[in-house]
């Protein structure tokens, strides 16, 4: 998986360039090249690995480096699986954390993942309960050997919500893996090329030269020279260290491995990656938790100091912008300006007042006179004036059915009151 550093572009139907916007999705990698070479990760990841940013230095991020792998290979050993399988599970194990941090993920469930997955890969399939049982049987040695348990007998793993549980956690990992490396798990693998060196330089005879090349191969997928060189020139380095430890002369005149594209520097830095795998401090299992454990605390505990500066530092700017607009409130209040009071309007008499309600309704000034307002009351008048007519015509019908309602008893009424009918009584 290569990442270009050209500008992404896509095609759609017509032939026209689009940009990565165009389908509404963030642009993560400005390409990817899918081949069936081994990825070289570039210098300034390999010095810069992501867990040195969380607080872990560089001698530790090897020895839990190493200690992955060797988990892997002893598990490896547990469940038959081929060699291949195991130094597959190696590299993804460094892949992946050349793209996450130690101290984001649990330690054992990425290894469990790696192995279960290299498994799969390389046509070697394992049930994920059998994987599960060998990596318990590893912790109960471990820990028989630290005398944390009183019986020397190994039981196997209970299927109960822990185990459940773990499963659950395992293949999470899995997925988190296969997503990390963009689902390019391909490995190729320089063992058979020592074989085909070594049979080239006429040395094949010799099955002490292979074995111990062999065995270089496999201790150098503790390290991280496979994301580092081609898996040619790693082939190439082990077969001359075998060379060299069995004092078998080679050719140096005209240096052999120039045949196989290798280079001087490339096969004496590889030897140097590999010898110091021997002098390293072998760093336990149980060592490498406990440090992980303290350096995920020593993590939390800064994260919650940077935000607790951060929260104060945001009270702090509130307090003072509260501060701000209190102040601009009370010098904004002082700076308006003192409104007299108006005088008192004289109450208009009873004359005054009826004239007044005449000229509002009918438009005209007081006591027949023109108003000032002429112009705005005749404005409203015409403005209402559709509402006005369509009342009163709804107000006169009602009220000539009132009339035509009560005329008769009006005439009975009257005939009662009349002189002629108190008279007739």
């Amino acid at each position: 998986l290569a990442m270009s550093k050209q500008s992404a572009v896509a095609y759609d139907y017509t032939d026209k360039e689009v940009s990565a916007a165009y389908f509404n999705l963030p642009r993560l990698y400005s390409g990817v090249s899918i081949t069936l070479e081994n990825p070289i990760l570039p210098a300034e990841i390999l010095s810069n690995p992501p867990s040195l940013a969380d607080g872990m230095d560089y001698e530790t991020e090897r020895a839990v480096r190493f200690c992955g792998c060797d988990l892997i290979q002893r598990a490896s050993i547990l469940l038959r699986l081929p060699q291949v399988a195991a130094a597959t599970g190696q590299i993804i194990f460094h892949r992946f954390f050349y793209a996450r941090s130690f101290l984001r993920c649990t330690f054992d469930y990425v290894c469990m993942a790696c192995i279960y997955l290299a498994s799969k890969i390389e046509e070697s399939p394992r049930r994920i309960r059998d994987v599960i049982n060998v990596f318990h049987q590893l912790k109960q040695r471990r820990m028989i050997k630290q005398g944390l348990l009183s019986e020397n007998k190994i039981l196997p793993c209970a299927l109960d919500h822990r185990y459940v549980f773990l499963k659950n956690e395992v293949i999470k990992a899995e997925r988190r893996i296969l997503k990390e490396l963009g689902f390019c798990v391909h490995v190729k693998h320089p063992h058979k090329l020592i074989y085909v060196f070594l049979k080239a330089l006429n040395t094949l005879d010799n099955l002490s030269v292979l074995q111990k090349a062999w065995n270089f191969m496999n201790d150098s997928l503790r390290s991280d020279v496979f994301l580092r060189y081609a898996p040619e020139t790693i082939a190439c380095a082990c077969v001359y260290m075998a060379a060299r430890a069995y004092s078998i002369p080679m050719p140096l005149e005209k240096p052999w491995w120039r045949l196989f594209n290798a280079s001087d520097r490339e096969i004496y830095d590889i030897c140097f990656r590999i010898l110091g795998l021997y002098r390293q401090k072998y760093m336990d299992w149980a060592e490498a938790e406990e440090i992980l454990d303290r350096l995920r605390q020593l993590r939390e505990m800064k994260l919650a100091n940077v935000a607790n500066v951060v929260d104060a530092t945001v009270v702090d700017e509130l307090k003072l912008k509260q501060t701000v607009d209190q102040e601009a409130a009370v010098d904004n209040f002082e700076s308006k300006k003192i409104v007299k009071p108006t005088a008192r309007r004289r109450r208009n008499t009873g004359e005054e007042e009826k004239y007044s309600s005449y000229s509002r309704r009918n438009g005209h000034g007081e006591k027949g006179e023109k108003s000032k307002s002429r112009r705005v009351h005749h404005r409203s008048r015409s403005h209402h004036s559709g509402s006005r007519s369509r009342s009163r015509s709804r107000h006169r019908r009602r009220h000539r059915s009132r009339r035509r309602r009560h005329r008769h008893w009006d005439a009975g009424f009257r005939e009662k009151l009349s002189p002629r009918f108190l008279t007739g009584c």
